[in-house]
């Protein structure tokens, strides 16, 4: 990307009510795709025969669940049960209860633990799209015992679970599913991916998460090992590669400053305070 493509795309970020007219048009084609749902469209019950036919073959990691769904993994929740012994439903919504667990009240539980890993939890079909871009095709490996062996790249992430509405999993112009398919995470449908799928409806995660939910994608996976060998390289390698100084040539023409900025969060868990941040720094750009 050029420079100038740089700055244009930093001071739409900056630029509020560009920001504002973005968020209007996604909340208007959301309305009027309700508006057809409530109407019973045919593209409406096609795409929902599409997304049911999808999930044949897939149980083992994949799942469509409802609010009462939700309301009855809840109750289900730090009870006793010998999955052997449950009916068929219970089985399975014991079985699915152990995949979105991370999801659960984020408000007050934002930093969750599998065990002695460390998860995290990112919210926002984009952020869930570089985590499947990103996702290590590895499920035995703990995060500790993955070697980084490219310097310059940062500790892959082990995806563990992707809860998503069912229009930005099937369809455009989100889309997630097409992006886990050019991945080949899912290898076909009858292969196991390394990861867990859960499609729900609004309500229904709102109800596990806690408060209303506005973005169309949640993924929960392992936090990195930074402190292991070479964790930091990527980083080093990064800073190492840029002059603190700035080269006399800029003083002689307009050339842009070559220092990189990094901005780092934390224990940040509002997405409006990221956002907030990030237009904030992109006043520093030039």
């Amino acid at each position: 990307m050029s420079s100038s493509s740089e700055k244009r795309k930093a001071q739409t970020l900056a630029h509020g009510p560009t920001v504002n007219a973005i968020k209007r048009a996604k909340y208007e084609a959301k309305q009027e795709h309700r508006r057809r749902a409530s109407l019973g469209g045919s593209d409406t019950k096609s795409s929902a025969h599409h997304w049911a036919s999808w999930f044949n073959g897939r149980e083992e990691y994949a799942a469509f669940i409802t609010v009462q769904d939700v309301r009855e993994i809840r109750k289900l929740r730090g009870e006793n049960h010998a999955s052997n012994n449950e009916g068929g439903r219970t089985s399975r919504l014991i079985q699915i209860a152990d995949w979105i667990i991370p999801f659960f009240d984020l408000r007050e539980t934002p930093t969750v633990r599998n065990g002695s890993e460390r998860l995290f939890v990112s919210e926002g079909t984009e952020a869930v799209r570089m985590m499947a871009q990103r996702c290590l095709k590895c499920t035995d490996s703990p995060a500790g015992e993955i070697s980084n062996s490219i310097d310059s790249r940062p500790p892959p992430i082990r995806l563990l679970s992707i809860l998503s509405k069912p229009s930005t999993f099937f369809d455009s112009p989100t889309h997630l599913l097409h992006d886990i398919q050019e991945r080949n995470l899912l290898g076909g449908s009858s292969a196991t991916p390394p990861f867990k799928i859960v499609i729900a409806d609004e309500e229904a995660l709102s109800e596990i998460a806690g408060f209303r939910i506005a973005r169309g994608a949640m993924a929960c996976g392992v936090i990195p090992d930074y402190m292991q060998r070479n964790g930091y390289s990527w980083l080093k390698g990064l800073l190492s590669s840029v002059s603190t100084k700035l080269p006399a040539a800029i003083n002689s023409t307009n050339q842009p400053n070559p220092i990189r900025r990094l901005l780092a969060f934390d224990a940040v868990s509002n997405a409006a305070n990221v956002g907030s941040i990030i237009r904030t720094a992109a006043g520093l750009f030039r």
